[in-house]
């Protein structure tokens, strides 16, 4: 940056251009008119074009960028990635807000009151921490509705070892264990046989599901080609164009399953596509499972900073805001992933 003379270029009118002239918006209403005049002439190109419009348009990206970079040093911290191997490496720069109430604290100070409303936003021990650090605990009102199925339609069971006896701990170092990926597959096909119509099952990220679906389709037991033979088998698709036909096909098979099949069974990703949001009423998911607590790795520098940031600003001696800030993200995500179904 120093190299380069960053230094000397004045981010506040920056700002104040991107803002006044909304010249990311225009380019890329350009851009869009051009892809458009193109899937026209060559139809061949509206997959591609669809894919682009779902993604985040470039510029975009750019000017949120010069955006963050106006706020104050103390408020956020920028971060430098790289994966890939060594010649195709791919480089990430990202802004991390470590500091919400700065943003947040002119609407609240200039509103007769301020409603912060949302379908499974518990535990909310850490808003108090991060958006309303300087307002006393006394002027804040927490009001929870039930939920619109009772309780007596619901049974929470907490599987510890599966039918071999093995223990089920997704812990990150664990999960490229064979043996317990082979005690899943035998766990999630013995619940398959129990289950009617649609049965939606929770992995902790897109590499875990690729490297369970590798090794269920491979080996003498093939719970794949078992499972098949039980329920249809979807996955969460990484692109976002192809997340509706999935629920569409998923939502046909387990309503109304194909003879010799009991319904649907759908792979997602907790904190994904399909983790919140979605209405899996009645049939479409007669059961919901989620494989191993989803914790945030522990070793990235983005949680460390947000977790150092917010035990530094917390008046409250008596609570680790950090390991509190760590735990709620873990049961947010697993709320957003089981309790709207």
């Amino acid at each position: 940056m120093l190299g380069a003379h960053a230094g000397n270029i004045n981010v506040l009118e920056i700002e104040k251009y991107l803002r006044e002239s909304k010249i990311a918006r225009k380019i890329s209403g350009y851009s869009n008119k051009l892809a458009d005049a193109a899937v026209a002439s060559d139809p061949s190109k509206r997959a591609a074009n669809a894919r682009r419009k779902g993604a985040t348009p470039p510029l975009h990206a750019i000017e949120s960028l010069l955006l963050a970079l106006a706020n104050p040093d103390e408020d956020g911290r920028i971060f430098l990635s790289r994966t890939g191997s060594p010649g195709a490496e791919s480089i990430q720069l990202k802004y991390q807000l470590l500091n919400p109430s700065t943003h947040f604290r002119e609407v609240v100070e200039k509103a007769r009151s301020v409603v912060l409303a949302g379908g499974t936003m518990s535990p909310i021990g850490d808003f108090h921490t991060q958006l309303f650090s300087y307002l006393p605990a006394e002027r804040l009102v927490v009001y929870s509705c039930g939920h619109v199925v009772p309780k007596s339609n619901i049974r929470t069971v907490v599987l510890g070892k599966g039918p071999r006896g093995k223990p089920l701990e997704f812990k990150f170092g664990a999960r490229g264990d064979e043996e317990l990926i082979a005690e899943l597959g035998q766990t999630t096909l013995n619940l398959t046989n129990l289950v009617p119509n649609g049965f939606v099952v929770f992995l902790p990220s897109y590499a875990f599901l690729s490297l369970v679906k590798t090794a269920w389709g491979k080996g003498e037991n093939k719970i794949l080609e078992r499972l098949g033979k039980k329920k249809k088998i979807f996955y969460e698709p990484q692109e976002n164009s192809d997340v509706d036909s999935v629920l569409r096909e998923f939502s046909a098979s387990a309503s109304n399953p194909t003879e010799g099949l009991t319904g649907a069974i759908l792979f997602a990703v907790v904190g994904a596509k399909l983790s919140e949001g979605l209405n899996f009423s009645d049939g479409l998911a007669r059961a919901v499972a989620i494989v191993g607590l989803p914790f945030a790795n522990l070793g990235s520098a983005e949680l460390q900073a947000r977790m150092k940031y917010v035990r530094e600003h917390t008046s409250n001696s008596g609570i680790d805001a950090g390991k509190e800030l760590y735990e709620n993200l873990c049961m947010r995500a697993t709320n957003q992933s089981i309790v709207v179904r």
